[in-house]
């Protein structure tokens, strides 16, 4: 399956995300940079989640990338 291309970014895709038995689903770009997201509720509303900001870790040995919006 393929999803949709951000339109925003042109870099990312939409990934589906659900509310848990909730009637609300939300379309969020896939990349980290990128601040777009579509309510796929009853209001069906357009809005930006903010921008992500990501940082290499390093602690102990062990390496991670942490997201921060």
């Amino acid at each position: 399956m393929e999803f949709p291309e951000c339109p925003v970014c042109k870099n990312g895709h939409l990934l589906p995300l659900t509310g848990g038995g909730v009637a609300i689903t939300l379309w969020v770009c896939s990349s980290p940079k990128c601040a777009y997201v579509v309510s796929g509720g009853q209001t069906a509303q357009v809005f930006f989640k903010g921008t992500a900001v990501m940082q290499e870790k390093e602690k102990g040995g062990k390496k991670w990338t942490e997201f921060s919006f």
